[in-house]
């Protein structure tokens, strides 16, 4: 099994850590395990770390080199710094603004409608011109399309 030189295990649905008995195989020369859930760090002995990210590729929660994304924890950065799990808060604020910005102007935009007459007119005025310009534009598209 040393003497492996190809090992294609992409898309088999891989779960957890590379395991470090693929660190023995020396005489490997090709490596897939991409498109798989693998987690965790990619072992730094011997020559795994010589493949390119192609062979890691769509992996999302495995790091190291030859991939980007790893960060390393000293012992006095965990536990207090850990962010693993918690939601992030500044999504749910950008979303609630959103959300917020677009009832506000909506809601002015139907008010102005509804109260100034003036505005309303305008505003059904061109929409008038907007659906004539369309059929014009229907109808000319139409009739180039059945010009031999």
């Amino acid at each position: 099994m040393r003497e492996l030189e190809s090992l294609d295990l992409s898309v088999i649905h891989l779960n957890g850590k590379i395991p470090l008995s693929l660190v023995g195989l020396t005489a490997l020369s090709l490596l897939s395990v991409s498109y798989n859930p693998l987690i965790g760090t990619i072992p730094t002995r011997h020559q795994l770390q010589t493949f390119n990210g192609f062979s890691f590729i769509r992996n999302h929660a495995l790091c190291g080199a030859p991939l980007p994304g790893c960060r390393q924890k000293t012992d006095d950065t965990k536990g207090a710094n850990d962010d693993h799990g918690k939601p992030d808060d500044t999504n749910w604020i950008l979303v609630i603004c959103m959300i917020v910005g677009l009832a506000v102007g909506f809601w002015i935009t139907i008010d102005t409608l509804i109260v100034s007459k003036r505005c309303r007119d305008a505003y059904y005025h061109f929409l008038d011109k907007m659906r004539i310009k369309a059929n014009f534009i229907l109808l000319v598209s139409m009739y180039v399309s059945h010009i031999p």
